[in-house]
């Protein structure tokens, strides 16, 4: 099964929020990113990114403006995940699936582009955000027009993980019951959040999308500024992910981690 990360823009936050103990006022880049896999049953997305069109029009009112003010955005409708598959040679429509990680802006803005693709998503995640709207939606990073209308009915939603255990994690839920691709329950940032536990041509990855903001915070288990927490869904479950990341890089170093807005390159 091969594996890609694909950058869609990214935003500018001060590094002493994503990361504690940073610099105070020195604004850092955090790309905005997905995954393509070449799974035997489909092409599989994990996240979409930023998409420009759909983004800056959700976030063009009040109080959905203010999005963009806490976290200024650089991206282009050429950077979008679907203009960067369409120069790949491929449509939309052959996506067969995209798992969402969570429903934050930065994370769904590109949904619309994909019509026939299926989604798979924590149920808890999905009802967390469906009715908010408003300062409501805006304090969980949600913007309501970036959700495809026919989300529900498109998708899968996850209550339940029966599948095998990935310490210190809990049990996972197997995608396509083949062990290559597995979900992780990763809570804290937001409700319901999700990671992947990948098998792939290029060895195991585990993409754990805001479970930390870069690799250098699960090496050395540093959380978020507690400022985050104006916007996450738990701050004592969001340090105790990142000790359960920090043991389990330490425990295999052959795992590759990583969190959606790392700017490391691979080793």
């Amino acid at each position: 099964m091969t594996f890609k990360m694909l950058t869609t823009g990214y935003c500018l936050a001060d590094e002493s929020h994503v990361l504690r103990g940073g610099r105070r006022g020195v604004s850092v880049q955090c790309p905005a990113r997905a995954a393509l896999f070449e799974h035997p049953q489909g092409r599989i997305l994990f996240d979409t990114g930023y998409a420009a069109t759909h983004l800056f029009a959700a976030a063009s009112r009040f109080p959905y403006k203010l999005y963009l003010r806490a976290t200024p955005v650089f991206t282009s409708p050429e950077e979008s995940l679907m203009a960067q598959l369409s120069r790949e040679g491929i449509a939309p429509n052959a996506i067969h699936a995209i798992i969402v990680s969570h429903f934050h802006a930065d994370h769904i803005a590109g949904l619309k582009d994909f019509p026939c693709a299926h989604f798979i998503a924590s149920a808890e995640g999905l009802w967390e955000v469906q009715n908010r709207r408003g300062f409501g939606a805006l304090k969980r990073a949600f913007l309501p027009e970036l959700l495809p209308t026919d989300f529900a009915e498109r998708a899968t939603l996850l209550e339940y993980f029966t599948g095998p255990e990935l310490a210190p994690f809990g049990p996972t839920h197997d995608l396509f019951g083949d062990g290559l691709l597995r979900l992780v329950r990763l809570p804290g940032h937001a409700r319901g959040q999700l990671g992947l536990f990948a098998q792939t041509s290029r060895g195991t990855v585990f993409l754990v999308a805001d479970a930390a903001y870069c690799r250098q915070a699960i090496r050395e288990n540093r959380p978020p500024h507690p400022i985050t927490n104006l916007f996450t869904d738990k701050g004592a479950a969001v340090c105790a992910t990142l000790a359960k990341l920090h043991a389990f890089a330490a425990a295999h170093p052959e795992v590759l981690l990583y969190p959606t807005h790392c700017t490391e390159t691979d080793p």
